[in-house]
């Protein structure tokens, strides 16, 4: 007797959820030529409905670890000091700097020792975005630092690796 009450109830829900519409995706679609500009870390998926195919990044686990640890100027005064103006300790997810630390955004390889690391910034009261190009020497004792807009990679700061 009870279940009779409630059937009415269930028919009830079962067409407030054929109702609902498409649900939202967080991909958008691009063109046919989708393989053809997927980047580095971003796979090609097919979309089921009349917009076409659609690219979904993966995330990035960040900074690679031949790039981590902390480096200084290699000609400076003090090196490897704490308190030096151009001491740079490279995490996976942050980058510290003597008065800022950055946030790390995304990060795409550029060769076999470099990458391009999109920042999110903070020091002095202020924020803002910056994307640096590090690249190491052969034998990855030489880091180089360059704004990614628009340095000259001759202007790059060389640096060499801390001791732990």
């Amino acid at each position: 007797m009870l279940s009779i009450a409630f059937a009415p109830l269930l028919a009830l829900a079962a067409c407030d959820q054929q109702e609902a519409g498409p649900v939202d995706s967080e991909v958008s679609p691009t063109s046919g030529l989708d393989d053809e500009q997927t980047l580095p870390g971003e796979r090609s998926l097919a979309d089921e409905t009349q917009t076409g195919p659609t690219r979904v990044a993966q995330a990035l686990p960040g900074i690679p670890q031949p790039f981590l640890g902390v480096w200084d100027y290699s000609d400076g005064d003090g090196e490897c000091d704490p308190g030096s103006e151009l001491l740079m300790e490279i995490e996976a997810q942050r980058i510290t700097f003597y008065e800022s630390v950055g946030t790390v955004e995304s990060v795409r390889p550029q060769g076999e020792n470099a990458v391009s690391v999109e920042l999110d910034m903070e020091g002095e009261g202020e924020s803002w975005e910056n994307t640096l190009m590090l690249s190491l020497s052969d034998n990855r004792a030489t880091l180089r630092s360059e704004d990614a807009g628009g340095a000259d990679a001759d202007d790059a700061i060389p640096r060499r690796r801390c001791d732990p």
